[in-house]
């Protein structure tokens, strides 16, 4: 399955453990996360969320002085993990996407 979604990306320190902190918070806050990717970016790290609901994760973020930075939209695939399997996925996509 490919659909749109919305995502948050912060700069936080690139240091152990803090992924983790995040993590727990949007656990206690009892917010779903369907992604989370962090990586090293000059000399910190981001991280992005891509939450089941957009609009509660902001506000619960804002609630907590967290700045999440600009809504963005990316495409999530999902689906069984196999050599290949995102091809035709991201052919129908194309189709059902454009226009």
């Amino acid at each position: 399955m490919i659909r749109k979604v919305v995502y948050f990306s912060m700069k936080v320190p690139n240091r152990p453990g803090v992924g983790v902190q995040m993590l727990k918070s949007i656990a206690m806050g009892r917010q779903n996360l369907l992604a989370f990717t962090g990586f090293p970016q000059g000399g910190k790290a981001q991280v992005d969320f891509v939450p089941a609901n957009p609009v509660e994760f902001a506000k619960g973020a804002k609630k907590h002085g967290v700045n999440l930075g600009k809504r963005k939209t990316a495409f999530l695939v999902q689906g069984e993990d196999r050599v290949g399997a995102l091809l035709p996925r991201a052919t129908g996509a194309s189709a059902q996407f454009s226009g």
